[in-house]
């Protein structure tokens, strides 16, 4: 795995490596929010939604509660998700409310999900703590730490489900959202993951659904196929 790890490195620019470390690190420096930068992303971000819109759960979503859906604050956490590019951001926001929809339905689009939106076995799947908020590094980003190797859920929709609540209560956060966050994924030992990436797919794409930029992410495995998928998705 380290010599993988060294091959990506060995691909990078010097100035792509320096990079890379100041991220992983948390010494990079953050986007200055000057109010022209907001406002100008705001309308470039309203421009890339209104030609793509048309018949998506953001539309649907949009016409059940156009405050909740047009919220300055709102619409800001994707643009800080995708470090203000406006067209990325445009996309995930069409992607965040495909997700929602598939894993809510219609009737929570344009409200925030909160523990009364989780059934009993969503909330099952939440207490077996596989995905777990573990404070913050010392340069204030989220800790999110993530133990496959104790999945346990009755539908993988239920996993789903409570994930994407453990990531938008942790958006709640606009420390988190423009820092974004550190995970850690441990599967040694007895953490390993045995469902063989039931799911891998699912999480994949609701990880792309969210506007939570991750800053670095940590491997703790010993399985180099693993890794390779990983670093895949």
């Amino acid at each position: 795995i380290d010599a993988l790890l060294s091959e990506a490195m060995n691909t990078l620019t010097f100035e792509e490596r320096q990079e890379q470390l100041e991220t992983l690190h948390g010494v990079d420096e953050d986007i200055a929010e000057e109010e022209d930068l907001i406002e100008n992303a705001l309308q470039d971000l309203d421009d890339h939604l209104l030609c793509q819109k048309g018949g998506s759960a953001y539309e649907i979503a949009e016409q059940m509660d156009p405050a909740y859906v047009n919220s300055r604050a709102f619409r800001i956490m994707f643009l800080r998700g995708n470090q203000y590019d406006t067209k990325i951001s445009a996309n995930q926001m069409l992607k965040f409310f495909e997700m929602k929809k598939q894993l809510f339905g219609n009737d929570k689009l344009a409200k925030d999900i909160t523990i009364d939106d989780l059934d009993e076995d969503d909330r099952e799947a939440l207490r077996v703590g596989v995905l777990q908020l573990a404070g913050r590094d010392t340069s204030s980003r989220q800790i999110m730490v993530q133990l496959p190797g104790i999945r346990r859920f009755r539908h993988l929709r239920n996993e789903l489900r409570a994930n994407f609540y453990v990531n938008m209560q942790a958006l709640r956060s606009e420390q988190t959202q423009l820092k974004g966050i550190i995970t850690i994924m441990y599967t040694l030992g007895n953490f390993k993951d045995r469902s063989k990436g039931v799911g891998f797919l699912d999480h994949l794409r609701l990880k792309r659904a969210l506007p939570m930029r991750v800053a670095a992410f940590h491997f703790c495995l010993d399985d180099p196929k693993q890794y390779i998928l990983l670093k895949v998705g």
